[in-house]
């Protein structure tokens, strides 16, 4: 029997022999603060590394033709579970890429392989901007490596070049951790194809908590860092080590400034809520005087401030953050009101939700000229726990769905976006499969703070559409159990770094 023969049969690359071979894989790509930064990152299974971190690239689609060598760093990941697995994450940061131009690439070494030929188009710069519009983004978040329905369907769209980026709020593979890190390496092979084309957005959820959150900040690393300027932390620490902070962070697209909020803050780790909020603030303010050239501010955070589920996700959990902690301060309503960001997008409740333009309860039902923020649940791509259900219906949820979707988010101008809820839920007819569920204009012709706006003396309210297919046709659903309620502690001051606190979370 051959060596390449015993390496294909061998049941994990956890034992490294000399002569191995560690061909990169698990390759995903993250946009940069500005449209000519791409960032680079995969994994090999060489302990100590052996592989080295080159980006080769080009315009062409040819290896041949590829005129940038880039070289990257290679970090040991240790995984806390009972072998101590170690694998090698790679990261690199290539800058001064044209703007909207497509870019072919490998990844890897001369010495133990490069990955199959990928390509990404970047980011337009304010010249190229107008010829590249509209910009897709897929919005969506809790997906498994089993029962992934919504991974094909938006690996085809990003194939078929119809994507800007993807945004994923939180609950990756369910869980990452588990099996010494094996389910975390399944789901980032899941995910290649997709996040190798086109940039891959993420923000932290509850079940990426173990270890301190180390798997997700390990291997999410290459997001844009949060800006020095509002004096954030560059690094956070997991059990796994220190890392380059990933949990909050924000970059532009286009007409669009994002933002991502680690919501797992304000219940693992409270004493880092004030650096976070103080970073939020800073960065919403500068948002807004640049909103000339990106009008749209979207965030995205697991867990949402506002839904109709059953439970203390849409209950306890929500309020917290909505109305803030430690005697009601560091409200994350109160930020997004005040700094008028127009879509807030989250996961945590497994299940499809859209309100009105809200703020305190309250809404005017408008999807044109908002004088609030809106509101989307999207954490039902698809995992093992299964749906929640919802709760009575509220004057301000417009639609709400238990089928198994993902957003299409299309902005066309700085007045105009297009969102389209696509079902990918293969336990429903296959005439579902694709279909547009929830299909909605946001026109925002005033985009800015919402502080201070006049409102209508009337209001018509009325409930909005829910969509429950299993009831329709009849098929039986399986409920996710709730989420574990856990009130938060009082922000103490002495535990300001959190590095020397054992036990934090599991």
């Amino acid at each position: 029997m051959n060596a390449l023969l015993l390496l294909l049969i061998a049941p994990s690359p956890l034992v490294v022999q000399a002569g191995d071979y560690f061909p990169p894989e698990q390759l995903h790509i993250n946009l940069g603060t500005s449209p000519d930064v791409m960032h680079f990152n995969w994994l090999t299974f060489d302990n100590p590394p052996q592989t080295d971190s080159f980006v080769m690239l080009g315009t062409s689609a040819h290896p041949s033709d590829f005129s940038l060598n880039i070289s990257g760093e290679a970090t040991v990941f240790t995984d806390c579970g009972s072998q101590q697995t170690k694998r090698t994450i790679h990261t690199a940061m290539v800058n001064d890429l044209l703007p909207s131009t497509t870019y072919f690439y490998q990844v890897g070494d001369a010495h133990h392989g490069f990955s199959d030929v990928n390509s990404f188009t970047t980011a337009p710069s304010a010249d190229t901007l107008s010829s590249s519009l509209p910009h897709t983004f897929l919005l969506f978040g809790d997906m498994g490596t089993v029962n992934t329905q919504v991974c094909g369907p938006a690996t085809q769209m990003v194939l078929d070049g119809e994507v800007s980026a993807v945004i994923h709020a939180g609950d990756f593979a369910y869980n990452m951790y588990e099996n010494n890190g094996t389910t975390g390496d399944e789901f980032m092979r899941d995910i290649a194809s997709m996040a190798s084309n086109t940039a891959y957005m993420v923000s932290m959820g509850n079940h990426e908590s173990y270890y301190n959150f180390s798997h997700f900040t390990q291997r999410f690393r290459g997001q844009p860092l949060p800006s020095t300027a509002t004096n954030a932390p560059q690094s956070v620490w997991t059990q796994s080590g220190e890392a380059p902070n990933n949990w909050f962070y924000s970059f532009n697209y286009g007409l669009v400034h994002f933002v991502s909020v680690s919501s797992e803050i304000y219940f693992d780790f409270p004493w880092l809520i004030p650096a976070q909020y103080q970073w939020l603030t800073d960065d919403l303010e500068t948002a807004n005087q640049n909103r000339s050239s990106a009008p749209w501010i979207i965030v995205y955070h697991h867990r949402p401030l506002y839904c109709t589920g059953e439970g203390s996700e849409c209950g306890s959990q929500a309020e917290a953050m909505r109305s803030g902690v430690d005697g009601g301060n560091y409200s994350l309503e109160a930020a997004y009101y005040k700094f008028g960001v127009d879509i807030v997008t989250t996961g945590h409740v497994h299940n499809y939700e859209r309100t009105f333009d809200i703020y305190d309860g309250k809404t005017e039902q408008r999807t044109t000229d908002m004088t609030a923020t809106t509101y989307l649940v999207n954490g039902d791509a698809g995992n093992r726990e299964g749906h929640h259900t919802f709760d009575a219906n509220a004057s301000w949820s417009a639609y709400r769905t238990t089928a198994y979707s993902f957003s299409k988010l299309k902005i066309y101008n700085a007045t105009h976006a297009h969102l389209q809820q696509i079902t990918a839920d293969s336990e429903l007819p296959p005439s579902d499969q694709g279909a547009v569920l929830d299909d909605v204009w946001f026109v925002q012709n005033n985009h800015g703070p919402f502080e201070g706006r006049t409102k209508r003396e009337t209001v018509t309210e009325s409930e909005g559409v829910t969509y429950d297919p299993y009831k329709e046709y009849g098929i039986p659903m399986k409920v996710a159990p709730p989420h574990e309620l856990r009130p938060i502690p009082f922000i103490s001051e002495d535990k300001a770094d959190y590095r020397g606190v054992e036990g934090v979370h599991f």
